[in-house]
Order: structure tokens, then C-alpha cells, then sequence
């Protein structure tokens, strides 16, 4: 009587779209290997096409001539809501170029404080760990648990109190 049924209260369109307002989740722009018609100007060609993941107008796709050229137009957000982009498939010449850039949006600095991690030789690599933390066997580098006399248990007085309750109440109500 009282209560409120959202469902029937509701605009349906703030429910089905709440991901994308919410969140402001956006799709990647694709970067896809392909090899030119054999009937067109790029016929035999390697080439890359970089697929809208949030076309901005009526063009959805459009070829590249080399991975940086696809990379650059994935992030320039002219066609595309989306900057960043997401390499499905590359070319054997440009795997350096793919691995480097780490599908990122072409940010290849290391964020080493953010790792836990001491600055490396150059941008692109950190050093050890800082002070205080240990690389744990996947290469992370976690906290070092330091026990301090705060942290260290002491008797459980709690715990042999309600005991001894328990068992006078229980010696109670067998006799």
C-alpha cells in the first residue's frame, strides 16, 4: 500500500540506457588487419581498418595505410565519441608498434608510482620496487605486512568470559 513499484514509475528509457549515463561507457575504436579488393586502388595492399566503436555521423569505418596512420585516426576522436581503441589483429612488420603501445591510445610512459615501483632508465620502464613493498610472484609489488605490538593478539578475554557463562548456565539448567 505504501510502498513504490520503481518499474511502473519509471521512464523505460532511463532503465535501459543507465550503463551509458552512469558510467559513460563508451565502445573502443576497432584496428583490424585486412588486405585491399583486388579490384580498387589498394588491390594486394596491407592495410588496417580502424572500425567506429561510437561513429560520430554516418561513417562507421575507414581504411589506413600503416597501424601508426589507424592509431592516430582511432584516437583523434574526429569521427568517434571514443579515443581509445583496441588492436584486434596486426601485420608482422608492425607487431613492435602494437605490443608497445599496449592498445593503450598510444600512452607508452609507465606510470611507476602508481605501480609501487621507482622510476625506470626511461618513460616507457620502471626500476624495483619502492621501499616497503616486495614483487610478489606475478610481478606485482605489494605492501610489506609489518606486526606492530597494536597488531599482535593478546589473551581472548571475551572468549573465556562467554565460556564460563555458558557453562554455569549450563550446569544450572541440568541440575
Amino acid at each position: 500500500m505504501f510502498g513504490h513499484d520503481t518499474l511502473n514509475f519509471a521512464n523505460i528509457n532511463n532503465l535501459l540506457m543507465a550503463e551509458n549515463r552512469v558510467f559513460n561507457s563508451t565502445t573502443p575504436n576497432y584496428i583490424t588487419k585486412t588486405i585491399g579488393d583486388s579490384s580498387g586502388v589498394y588491390a594486394g595492399q596491407e592495410r588496417y581498418i580502424v572500425t567506429y566503436g561510437d561513429a560520430v555521423g554516418a561513417l562507421t569505418g575507414r581504411q589506413a595505410a600503416t597501424l601508426s596512420d589507424a592509431i592516430a585516426d582511432a584516437t583523434s576522436g574526429e569521427r568517434s565519441n571514443s579515443t581509445t581503441y583496441q588492436i584486434d589483429s596486426y601485420w608482422p612488420k608492425d607487431e613492435v608498434l602494437a605490443t608497445d603501445s599496449n592498445n593503450t591510445g598510444g600512452d607508452e610512459s609507465a606510470d611507476c608510482p602508481s605501480e609501487n615501483r621507482e622510476a625506470g632508465a626511461d618513460d616507457t620502464v620502471c626500476g624495483a620496487c619502492l621501499s616497503g613493498f616486495t614483487e610478489d610472484a606475478t610481478g606485482v609489488c605489494v605492501a610489506d605486512v609489518v606486526i606492530t605490538d597494536e597488531t599482535k593478539e593478546g589473551t581472548n578475554w571475551l572468549l573465556y568470559g562467554g565460556l564460563a557463562i555458558a557453562a554455569i548456565a549450563g550446569y544450572f539448567a541440568l541440575k
